[in-house]
């Protein structure tokens, strides 16, 4: 069975990372028998060009969906699938399997685990610290903001974004910034800055980068961010938040 005649992968098998595959593997592989199951086996093994079995795969789908009450509904998707497979286009398998899966599969709660246990490592560095955090919906400039206090140079990139570089502060080299409006940022991350409070003197004080309110990645997205959030206000001593608005923003404020 080959690739799509189109020589490259598609957006949807784009998406699909190394690390994606990984956890993917980790997650059915804990599964009961359940169509979730099965939709991940399947995108997994046609990601890794893995093909035995997989017309009994695919039977065995159909069984699923129609067991728990989804078939009918995306029966047009699963027949999208089929004739892909027989016409060895795995790449368009793939996006259909992908958006079978979107429309199937509620919540991803494996990945809601991962994202708030990535975040322990900053949460431990602000333990029982004063701390300020910038808050901001998605795209307001939050991430750039926290560079421009850290003492990074920016420079026009091709998108017309303020890109920055030469970033000595080496905790700034976890703050990514984007031109677009999907948020960079996944973790409450804080920066270590050295701040005058006095004419000879000198305090170290920790500015947070946090995820940008109304993202538009998912219901996984929000509900981590919403409980990294809240663990780091128990962890640190004190809190200040910063509220950063943009006036290309305004017609999106609450």
């Amino acid at each position: 069975m080959n690739n799509s005649s189109n020589g490259g992968k598609t957006n949807e098998r784009k998406q699909i990372s190394e690390s994606d595959l990984f956890n993917m593997l980790e997650d059915f592989s804990e599964m009961p028998n359940c169509s979730e199951r099965i939709i991940m086996k399947l995108i997994y093994d046609l990601s890794k060009n893995n093909l035995d079995d997989i017309n009994s795969a695919i039977g065995n789908l159909n069984e699923r969906l129609k067991i728990e009450n989804l078939y009918y509904e995306n029966k047009d998707i699963v027949d999208n699938i089929a004739k892909s497979l027989k016409n060895s286009n795995i790449n368009e398998a793939l996006g259909h399997l992908l958006r079978l899966q979107k429309k199937t599969r509620f919540l991803n709660i494996q990945e809601v685990i991962r994202l708030v246990k990535s975040n322990d490592e900053y949460t431990e560095i602000i333990k029982d610290k004063n701390i300020y955090i910038l808050f901001g919906l998605t795209g307001t400039g939050k991430s750039t903001t926290l560079h421009f206090l850290g003492g990074s140079k920016f420079k026009l990139n091709q998108q017309n974004h303020l890109e920055p570089y030469d970033i000595f502060n080496k905790d700034l080299e976890a703050i990514k910034t984007s031109a677009n409006m999907a948020s960079e940022t996944r973790h409450v991350i804080p920066v270590r800055i050295q701040a005058k409070t006095g004419i000879f003197s000198k305090e170290e004080i920790y500015l947070c980068d946090s995820p940008g309110f109304q993202d538009s990645n998912g219901p996984e997205i929000d509900i981590s961010n919403s409980i990294t959030i809240q663990r780091t206000v128990e962890a640190c001593q004190g809190i200040k938040p910063i509220i950063i608005l943009s006036k290309l923003m305004g017609k999106h404020l609450p």
